[in-house]
């Protein structure tokens, strides 16, 4: 029995005598897939017969389990095109379905998952430091102290806006670079254009923080609304489930959380360049 590991050149591979140790492997998630050869594989060819060869997955990791039940699918299909017919891959390659893929030839799984996971950071960061921006104030017991200066209102609320701003948009820069530099993952679009949209985002996000602080009496209970409200947006953003496989009366509702706007707006300036 050959098991393979799930690592990205799959050259770390395991020789075991049974088909127990197998799922002892795979109970302690060291594999993801497994062959079962016979002992009698090579007589059996030999003498005609189709012997059977087994293919064990590890179902607890879905994605790497999908991957390898396709590959062994398409050698099965590739070597019997090789006995009925004596044709190979190259030799019918030209009748088989013609597939293209833009944006992302080669289907690579972190260029769809790393925007949306750096416009979530985003999001939690720029609301979380909101948020704390009165409850601290009344925390402290200097929340009357704001009452009585000779500010207006929203000249209070200005002040208490620009520090989660800008800590924001920085840290908007900084994953922006990671994303980019570090992890690969193209840049095809209008940079200022993705500026100018993150900058409006931000205000919209802000803008939460703010009436998330303003609706709490100490931090802590910013912090846990926050949180509430960010999973909230988590499921209906299309972040961890698609929204197009919501029920109708979820994907309305979901039209009007600016997050799931401005996945839309960073995977198609990044992926697409995608204009205005």
């Amino acid at each position: 029995i050959k098991v393979l590991d799930d690592t990205d050149t799959l050259t770390r591979k395991h020789t075991v005598d049974s088909v127990a140790a197998v799922h002892d492997l795979m109970d302690s998630n060291d594999t993801t897939f497994a062959i079962v050869i016979p002992e009698n594989y090579g007589e059996e060819l030999v003498s005609g017969n189709h012997p059977t060869v087994r293919l064990i997955l590890n179902g607890a990791d879905t994605v790497s389990s999908l991957e390898a039940e396709r590959v062994a699918q398409e050698v099965v299909f590739q070597q019997g095109m090789r006995d009925l017919f004596n044709l190979e891959p190259e030799d019918y390659a030209a009748d088989l379905p013609q597939i293209t893929v833009k944006y992302n030839e080669d289907l690579k799984r972190g260029w769809y998952t790393l925007p949306a996971e750096m416009g979530f950071m985003f999001y939690i960061m720029t609301v979380a430091i909101a948020a704390l921006a009165i409850s601290r104030e009344r925390e402290r017991g200097t929340y009357e102290q704001l009452l009585v200066m000779p500010y207006r209102a929203y000249e209070v609320i200005i002040g208490k806006a620009l520090t989660p701003m800008l800590a924001g948009f920085l840290l908007f820069l900084s994953m922006l670079g990671l994303t980019v530099f570090a992890f690969g993952v193209p840049f095809r679009g209008s940079l200022p254009l993705l500026l100018v949209l993150a900058l409006i985002y931000l205000m919209s996000e802000m803008g939460k923080g703010v009436l998330l602080s303003m609706s709490s009496r100490t931090q802590l209970q910013a912090v846990l609304l926050v949180f509430v409200v960010a999973m909230v947006d988590m499921v209906f953003s299309g972040y961890a489930v698609a929204v197009e496989t919501m029920p109708p009366a979820i994907r309305t509702l979901s039209n009007i959380l600016p997050i799931r706007h401005w996945l839309i707006i960073v995977r198609g300036i990044m992926l697409k360049d995608a204009g205005f």
